[in-house]
């Protein structure tokens, strides 16, 4: 017991990964379809924290252009004595997060995710998650092929709002995968407006990718329909740990926006390129604490987005520096 209430109040300080899916949770028949959002003084505090937060994170990005040790802390890879070179393990890292969420959607009957579809069972489901664990295994290229036209396909064959909360993450996935796959990783991009390693392509992709996912789900399903996470928090109340210290003017309202104000923030971070290794440090941290709370389906559902954080945090995207502080900080040392 005393571990558990340990992982919820960690898991409460950091609200915005306390319920990303929160539709893995909640019924759409469940969910409060008349929430909505009353501003008042906590509002003002919750939106005063996030601006403070992104100004913070801005003057750090701001310094590292002056700064090489801020730059390298913000954007180098992980330090090579601890790991040789981190890019090679990309590749790894998502195949491994990608087979684990394919096998556990099979195993638990699931289709992309719990709320996808109302039978993930149906065997064309099963038959096309099957297909794409054997292509994984027999070639990560046409893997990387295949989910990428899978991704895209999800819009044509499923309602948008489903297909957005997870396109975005796979598509990036996708291509990351590609450019990191063997006979590639080691290429180079040559174009007239895009010259850059395949491998730190793949990171930049990985970067926008998951910044653009946090910011769709903390619209989607959260900003825009905070009845869903009213629902999930009328299930799962020890989210709101304010309540733990006597601010019950804290409301449900009140921890569902400052959520997906979090998400907000660190998906703009992301998008922006702006202090990347902190938003994917706390992504990270988040998404694993509240699987450990939330039980496998969260954990395992969130693999993916735990292997892109990790990526980041071993080799972030460059950020805009001198030519001088670039060649000194290179995304991938030989």
């Amino acid at each position: 017991m005393r571990y558990q209430r340990f992982l919820l109040l960690i898991a409460g300080i950091f609200p915005a990964g306390a319920h990303a899916h929160v539709k893995w949770f909640v019924e759409e028949n469940h969910a409060f379809t008349k929430a909505g959002y009353v501003f008042d003084s906590l509002f003002a505090f919750i939106l005063l924290g996030a601006f403070l937060f992104i100004a913070a994170a801005s003057l750090m990005q701001w310094q590292a252009k002056h700064n090489p040790r801020i730059h390298s802390c913000l954007h180098a890879p992980i330090n090579k004595r601890w790991m040789k070179n981190p890019s090679h393990y990309i590749n790894a890292l998502l195949k491994f997060s990608l087979g684990i969420l394919f096998l556990a959607n099979l195993v638990q009957g699931h289709f992309i995710a719990p709320n996808f579809v109302a039978d993930g069972s149906a065997f064309n489901y099963v038959l096309i998650q099957a297909l794409l664990i054997l292509l994984l295994i027999v070639s990560v290229k046409l893997f990387a092929i295949a989910l990428f036209v899978f991704s895209l396909a999800l819009f044509a064959f499923f309602p948008v709002t489903n297909a957005i909360d997870y396109a975005p993450e796979l598509i990036a996935l996708s291509i990351a995968l590609f450019f990191t796959s063997s006979g590639y990783a080691d290429g180079n991009l040559q174009m007239k407006w895009l010259r850059m390693e395949h491998r730190a392509f793949a990171v930049a992709i990985l970067q926008l990718g998951l910044g653009i996912q946090l910011i769709i789900l903390t619209f989607h399903d959260k900003l825009l329909h905070p009845g869903f996470g009213l629902a999930f928090l009328q299930d799962y109340p020890m989210f709101n740990f304010p309540h733990y210290f006597g601010w019950h003017s804290f409301t449900n309202t009140h921890f569902v926006f400052g959520a997906g104000m979090a998400e907000l923030c660190f998906g703009s971070l992301l998008v922006a390129n702006i202090a990347p290794r902190i938003a994917s440090i706390l992504i990270a941290v988040i998404f694993t604490l509240t699987g450990f709370v939330l039980g496998p389906e969260e954990l395992l559902g969130h693999v993916p987005i735990i292997a892109m954080a990790l990526v980041l945090l071993l080799t972030p995207a460059p950020g805009s520096v001198t030519q001088e502080e670039q060649l000194a900080s290179q995304l991938l040392p030989d």
